[in-house]
């Protein structure tokens, strides 16, 4: 039986404002965004540099004690503790970062500061790597993402699946199933009618 009472979360760009925390700290080394960067998901769009350079880079600042001061995203504070306080919700986070593991504490670190005591685990993938099979080890529940390969992925293994929209993935085709948001609220609101209405919220996993 799946559970009900389980969200899988993303944590950039979902819980964190990871563009913003990176690109404050790119401006300290010179490096300025350009214009419609918002448009472009790579890091090597934003500042006009090589691939190689962008992923040194962000490789050096998710492992930085900057990673460990990175604001809310949005709503996310309001609406998770909701989701937690009044509809008994637990949240793992599955998020890829890297393997330094200070700076994985201090991410941890940042979570507790601004949401609380509402997760009931941090499992942490190298950068750029897929979640394929730390997903595939929880029931069907609820999963929320920004990444559309990734939504996919927990979509392919029985996940209710929620996309939060940037400029950058906008554009991006993904699934029917998946649905698509730019704020905590919406999923809030989605989940609780569901409930109310009783919906199921995790759909059968498809073969």
């Amino acid at each position: 039986m799946a559970t009900q009472k389980l969200i899988l979360t993303d944590a950039d760009g979902v819980l964190f404002d990871w563009g913003t925390g990176f690109n404050e700290w790119m401006e300290t080394k010179d490096f300025f965004r350009l214009p419609g960067y918002e448009r472009y998901y790579t890091i090597e769009n934003w500042y006009n540099i090589s691939t190689e350079h962008a992923m040194k880079l962000v490789s050096t600042y998710n492992s930085s004690a900057a990673i460990g001061y990175l604001p809310a995203y949005l709503d996310s504070v309001k609406y998770v503790k909701k989701l937690h306080d009044n509809h008994g919700y637990k949240f793992v986070v599955i998020t890829a970062m890297g393997s330094d593991q200070y700076a994985i504490k201090l991410r941890k670190r940042n979570l507790r500061k601004l949401f609380g005591d509402v997760f009931e685990d941090v499992v942490v993938v190298g950068l750029l790597k897929s979640k394929l099979k730390i997903l595939e080890t929880y029931e069907p529940s609820i999963w929320i993402e920004d990444k559309p390969s990734a939504a996919e992925e927990g979509l392919a293994v029985g996940h209710r699946t929620y996309l939060f929209e940037h400029g950058h993935n906008g554009h991006m085709s993904t699934s029917h199933a998946i649905t698509r948001v730019n704020r905590w609220k919406q999923i809030y609101d989605s989940i609780v009618s569901e409930e109310e209405e009783g919906i199921k919220l995790v759909p059968e996993l498809q073969t």
